[in-house]
């Protein structure tokens, strides 16, 4: 019995390193946060805003940020769906992060069928500036 169950185990053994090495391993595949909400939301508006830097660029210089700080802001930061409108057609999104220097950002992005905007962008406690005092629209 003992013997069955040794050979057993190197056989698993062996199959785990094959499956790791071979379907795994260099991969950038995403196990955790693409099954959550939270992960699927902020992966799409992460593909979604490549698509329009101007906006982006606009909104950043605006509330005086960079744009790694909107990278850090959308592999770090939480979705609150409490303030987020997620049913209808259009969708709205608030993502909030600490930064290392200790500031908050909030940000809101929207969401239609095709494309992903930001409707502002907020750091602890700033106002909120509106697509029209920062000429962002």
């Amino acid at each position: 019995m003992g013997r069955r169950f040794f050979i057993f185990s190197i056989g698993l053994l062996m199959g785990s390193v094959m499956v790791y090495q071979l379907i795994i391993k260099g991969t950038d595949r995403e196990f955790y946060g693409s099954w959550l909400p939270e992960g699927r939301v902020l992966k799409k508006i992460r593909t979604g805003l490549d698509k329009q830097p101007q906006l982006l660029s606009c909104w950043t210089k605006c509330a005086g940020i960079f744009n790694s700080d909107i990278d850090f802001l959308l592999d770090e930061g939480d979705v609150d769906f409490s303030k987020s409108t997620t049913q209808g057609g259009d969708k709205s999104y608030l993502v909030e992060v600490q930064l290392e220097s200790k500031k908050k950002i909030q940000a809101e992005f929207g969401l239609t069928e095709d494309s992903v905007f930001v409707s502002f962008i907020d750091i602890e406690g700033q106002s909120q500036k509106t697509k029209k005092e920062c000429g962002c629209e």
